[in-house]
């Protein structure tokens, strides 16, 4: 299968699970339970063959696209 299918497929339905409230529970998980989370990312890669955003990452860009969307609704 075309890895960039595998990869739209990925984002469409992980990713989209594991960070629709990323910026609340990423900050209380415990060190065992990111890299539990982080071994979903890292199995995903394998499968698709492609490069993908780790846990951490996507959580601080969540957090940033937020904190941006507040100040502007602010203004």
């Amino acid at each position: 299968m075309d890895p960039r299918t595998l990869r739209t497929f990925y984002t469409c339905t992980v990713e989209s699970i594991q960070t629709g409230s990323i910026t609340t529970w990423y900050g209380s998980c415990t060190a065992i339970e990111r890299q539990a989370l982080q071994r979903v990312v890292q199995t995903a890669q394998y499968i698709t063959g492609v490069q993908l955003p780790n846990l951490l990452d996507l959580h601080t860009s969540h957090c940033l696209r937020k904190t941006r969307n507040n100040v502007l609704f602010q203004e």
